[in-house]
């Protein structure tokens, strides 16, 4: 694996768990 793609892929991961974060917090509220 390139260092890009290493990078593309964690940021995507953050991305991903920003939005079940967000998807938690409206369900809650």
């Amino acid at each position: 694996m390139s260092i890009p793609s290493v990078i593309g892929w964690k940021l995507n991961k953050v991305e991903i768990i920003n939005e079940s974060a967000m998807v938690i917090a409206i369900s809650i509220c």
